[in-house]
């Protein structure tokens, strides 16, 4: 009786390992690099950050010529275009992209009670449907709401102006806003001033005053929360388009003001900025810095090329997670570090349209992290937010998905230990996410079991923040990936052995023994079946299924499938998991498949005879390989719902009277049964 071909190979490993090492040989070869082992799963992004290092410089600001000074510049946050063409000729302006946005801090000198007006100019993107916020300086913490904001409407469900702009001052009496004539809201350069004067709210464009509402009520400023520009402070309705000359005076402009700043875009561009600051400003940014000249970060997944990110305000890469101390990466590798609180590297929309993600990445904290500090995090708007990040006031691991309080809300317990490498990931599928963590030394895991919608991954993603405010990461980030599949524990593990190595020279370890057969239970020929295992050890992994003592040509994943059964497949399934240092065998999985037998009527249904208003019922019997599908006809025709062994048909009227047939089906096929009458009784008259 010949043995068992696994006990064959265990029996050729051993032997193979003492004979190397009598001979003083080298018994077990170089380990995986931790770059093979991801690429090998197949990373949709995958970003090293291993450019040549580069001296950096300061975060790239948005200018303040207003009398405030540069002490009141803004901070370029999240993905932007610079130097795209402005409104003036020869001009440069900013394009904010969903998430994108100019924060300057809040300065008493930028928020004047009335009499002020602000002015800007935009060529927005519009969208059906949807509000945006081009500028703001609100606060909407208090009751009422303080500061002002301007608003773009292009049929938004909330009603304000279809296809116009709006311009909102909250004070004591309530919100006081004013509003432009539906249709002005173009893809085409547009002059936007509002103007609180104290005793009206006017709102002008191109030139034109279009709509004036009474004030009434105490003005008090926006006095905590940022500036935005292309957003809110909170970052909601972030605008889409190219923004250029954002003014605030601490004085009424005049019809006559506005008219002479709208016309001279044509007839002074070269002494524009002159003619503004002539009017005195507390602010004046013209968003006209200088094109993007930061390196690209170079995605190695399967996207390409099209999703490398953009490196922004980071420091010099730092040779730190590398070898021989972490013996899966080059004795020479690089990581990223952020500059200050803004640095991060912004990759194009990846555009997954799934709910089968996972995030990774290998992370180094620098103390404690501040509330939802993005690591690899994608916002696009509204009901987008979705990626790892850290929860809340804690250094615990955390993520939000399409922005629900059940995803956000919710605490790993898993703390990246400070100023340690540490591997962690995200694996998110329709019904749960699970996040993991590798110190090192001890593997951990938790789970939150919610519902995930499909997420479009339609805007930037970065690496190092989320585009909220104030939400960058401190520390030291490296080898960031993001899959459009789920990955399994055993996989995850294994890419974090793959990079700290494995000094204890184990074998693979299974996570999931026996393997699972789906569907469960009896396999019908010609229907499909999968196993699934799954395991975690020091990389390379080879895997081979063995059927009855036999190994399965090709079958050399974790799961193996068959799209049609035979009666051939029945048997006993085992999977044999092998690394450098040993090979483990799992328990053994039985498959059952038996043969795909049509349907039979084994009862047929039966007359029924009933009064008006009384209840019949059907009822049909089958034989054959289940499970069946029942669709009852009558008079040839479906009934909705009616896909039961039995149906009743209640209020009988003589609408519901005639032929009754049910189909039944099942993976072999299908038989119509005989038809069946309900007939009304008529009573008897004095019965």
């Amino acid at each position: 009786m010949k043995p068992p071909i696994n006990n064959i190979i265990k029996t050729y490993f051993w032997a193979y390992t003492l004979g190397a090492l009598a001979l003083g040989a080298a018994v077990l070869p170089a380990q995986a690099d931790y770059k093979s082992t991801v690429l090998a799963d197949s990373p949709a992004g995958y970003w090293r950050f291993s450019e040549t290092p580069v001296i950096t410089p300061a975060p790239l600001m948005a200018t303040n010529l207003g009398s405030a000074g540069t002490a009141n510049n803004g901070t370029y946050t999240g993905s932007f275009t610079r130097g795209v063409p402005g409104v003036l000729t020869n001009s440069t302006g900013t394009y904010f992209t969903g998430g994108a946005w100019v924060q300057v801090p809040n300065s008493p000198t930028l928020n004047p009670k009335p009499p002020f007006s602000v002015e800007f100019w935009i060529k927005p993107n519009p969208s059906p449907g949807v509000l945006t916020c081009p500028l703001s300086s609100t606060d909407f913490t208090p009751t009422p709401r303080l500061g002002w904001l301007f608003y773009t409407d292009d049929g938004y469900s909330g009603g304000y102006v279809n296809g116009g702009y709006y311009f909102r001052v909250y004070s004591s009496g309530g919100t006081f806003a004013t509003v432009s004539p539906a249709g002005m809201l173009t893809a085409n350069w547009t002059h936007v001033v509002g103007v609180a004067d104290g005793v009206n709210v006017i709102l002008y464009v191109n030139g034109q005053q279009v709509g004036i509402t009474s004030w009434a009520g105490t003005f008090t400023p926006n006095v905590a929360q940022s500036i935005g520009i292309g957003t809110r402070y909170d970052t909601g309705f972030p605008q889409d388009g190219t923004m250029n000359e954002v003014v605030i005076y601490p004085a009424a402009l005049s019809p006559n003001d506005v008219q002479a700043h709208y016309q001279a875009a044509t007839t002074n561009a070269a002494g524009y900025a002159t003619q503004i600051l002539a009017a005195h400003p507390v602010a004046y940014w013209r968003l006209n810095e200088a094109p993007d000249a930061w390196p690209s970060a170079a995605n190695s997944g399967t996207l390409g090329a099209a999703v490398n990110g953009s490196y922004e305000w980071w420091s010099t890469t730092t040779p730190d997670l590398d070898g021989p101390t972490y013996p899966g990466f080059e004795t020479t590798n690089t990581v990223f570090e952020p500059s200050g609180t803004n640095g991060v590297v912004a990759v194009p929309p990846l555009n997954l349209n799934t709910n089968t993600v996972t995030f990774e990445c290998w992370l180094k904290r620098n103390g404690a992290q501040i509330s939802y500090a993005g690591i690899i995090f994608h916002r696009g708007g509204t009901g987008t937010a979705t990626g790892m990040d850290f929860h809340d006031v804690s250094n615990d691991l955390g993520y939000h998905w399409s922005d629900q309080a059940n995803t956000y809300g919710w605490d790993s317990m898993l703390s990246p230990p400070d100023g340690m490498w540490t591997y962690a990931a995200l694996a998110v599928s329709p019904t749960q996410a699970v996040i993991y963590m590798y110190d090192g030394t001890t593997w951990s895991s938790a789970a939150n079991v919610v519902d995930h919608p499909v997420q479009a991954f339609a805007a930037t993603t970065l690496v190092g923040a989320d585009n909220g405010p104030g939400r960058a990461y401190n520390g030291l980030i490296d080898e960031a990936a993001i899959y459009g599949q789920t990955l399994t524990e055993g996989q995850l593990h294994t890419h974090a052995l793959g990079g700290f190595g494995d000094p204890a020279h184990n074998p693979p370890t299974f996570v999931l023994n026996p393997p699972v057969v789906t569907p469960a239970g009896t396999i019908y020929t010609t229907t499909p079946f999968t196993l699934a295992s799954d395991a975690y050890g020091q990389p390379p992994l080879s895997f081979q299924w063995v059927k009855d003592g036999t190994n399965l040509p090709g079958a050399t994943s974790f799961t193996y499938a068959k799209a049609n059964a035979s009666a051939a497949d029945a048997g006993s399934y085992d999977l044999i998991v092998t690394n450098a240092y040993g090979a483990v065998t799992s328990l053994v999985a039985v498959v059952t498949v038996n043969a795909a037998v049509p349907p039979t009527i084994t009862n047929q249904p039966m007359t029924r005879f009933v009064y008006s208003g009384g209840t019949a019922s059907f009822t049909v019997g089958a034989g054959g390989a289940m499970p069946f599908t029942y669709q009852w006809k009558h008079a040839g025709t479906n009934l909705p719902g009616a896909t039961s062994a039995t149906i009743f048909v209640t209020n009988c009227t003589d609408a519901q009277t005639g032929g009754y047939a049910v189909g039944v089906t099942n993976i072999a096929g299908g038989v119509l049964s005989s038809t069946a009458n309900l007939t009304l009784i008529v009573p008897v008259a004095g019965s």
